[in-house]
């Protein structure tokens, strides 16, 4: 399934993945292939999902976020929120990593 992470200023993430699990308003959830359409407040935090690695394997990636939204809707799940940045980078204001 496809998957945007997408802030006001820019696409973040624009990958093919087998799964993503989001910080969702009423607790964690994991989209996968084939999920019925939703759609769900997100809390700030931390969105991990599972892609296929450059060598075959499986590769998590993982980011922090800002509150937003996602939609899932057939093999597509689009996230909208106010900031993004891998999970090893800072993204606050006046944050120093």
């Amino acid at each position: 399934m496809k998957l945007m992470i997408m802030t006001p200023g820019k696409a973040v993430v624009d990958a093919e993945v087998s799964s993503v699990t989001l910080p969702a308003a009423l607790g964690r959830m994991t989209a996968l292939q084939g999920h019925d359409t939703m759609l769900a407040l997100l809390n700030p935090g931390n969105i991990h999902f599972v892609k296929q690695g450059d060598r075959g394997g499986a590769v998590r990636e993982d980011y922090d976020i800002g509150s937003g939204f996602a939609e899932v809707i057939h093999d597509m799940v689009t996230v909208c929120v106010s900031e993004a940045a891998p999970a090893a980078a800072a993204f606050e204001k006046g944050r120093k990593s």
